[in-house]
């Protein structure tokens, strides 16, 4: 049994957007939800592009450390993140 040290990259972009989503009374994933709206909402392309922003800027930033298994969890949309990043 190896036990892994995980990060979630979802977990780091609610924590980075919390004091919008606390502002507007939504709180965890479904909150998360709640604040990217329907692409039919005004709102949506605003908010989809910081959560891919923040969402590539996360996942380029983490270092894996040396000394231990380690898994990223990543978000369902990670396959738009920049090229780079990948």
């Amino acid at each position: 049994h190896h036990a892994f040290q995980t990060l979630s990259v979802d977990d780091l972009i609610e924590t980075a957007i919390e004091p919008e989503l606390t502002a507007l009374g939504f709180r965890g994933i479904s909150g998360m939800a709640e604040w990217m709206g329907f692409p039919s909402d005004k709102r949506f392309a605003r908010n989809q592009k910081r959560y891919l922003e923040l969402e590539n800027s996360i996942t380029a930033s983490v270092c894996a450390p040396n000394d231990a298994n380690f898994a990223l969890d990543t978000t369902g949309s990670v396959v738009y993140v920049q090229h780079n990043t990948k």
